[in-house]
Parts: structure tokens; sequence; C-alpha cells
């Protein structure tokens, strides 16, 4: 969990905040500066969204690259599933 934390961070927090400061980008004057940001922006979005999609491709394992299915809530809840079972508990 602590490397999950400190190496990945929270994708959807850093996707959201990527999102909401392209948005404010784009509600600036046009200018070459301007221009230049938004592009930087875009590409650091579609980083943390490339990002998102591979962290639950790796999560589904094998299924994933059988079925070659879109991220959908079916995968999520196997991804889940198995990181439960595979769960290591630490006795008191």
């Amino acid at each position: 969990m602590d490397w999950s934390r400190n190496i990945l961070g929270d994708l959807e927090k850093n996707i959201k905040r990527a999102k909401k400061n392209l948005e404010a980008c784009r509600k600036l004057e046009i200018n070459r500066r301007n221009i230049a940001r938004e592009e930087i922006l875009k590409y650091k979005l579609e980083k943390l969204e490339a990002r998102r999609e591979l962290y639950w491709r790796q999560r589904a394992q094998t299924h994933w690259l059988k079925n070659g299915d879109r991220n959908t809530k079916f995968y999520h809840a196997f991804a889940s599933e198995r990181r439960r079972r595979n769960r290591i508990k630490k006795n008191l």
C-alpha cells in the first residue's frame, strides 16, 4: 500500500487535477505561452490516463489480455477480488 501511494500516487486525484488545470488554461487568452502550456497539460493528462489504463490491465492480468475488453466494471470487480484473494494477512 505504501509503495502504491508513494510511487504511483493517487491517479484519480492527479487526473482530476490535470483536467482542472487544462480547463483553466483554456479559459486564458490565446497567446504562444498559453498554447504551449495547454499542449504540455494535454500531454500530461494523456500520460496519466495511459498509466491508469495500464494499472487496470495489470490488475486483471491474463483475463484482460485474453478477452481484450475495455476498462469495464466487470474487470474492476475481477481485479479487486483477485487482490483480496491474494492478500497475505498479518497475524497479531
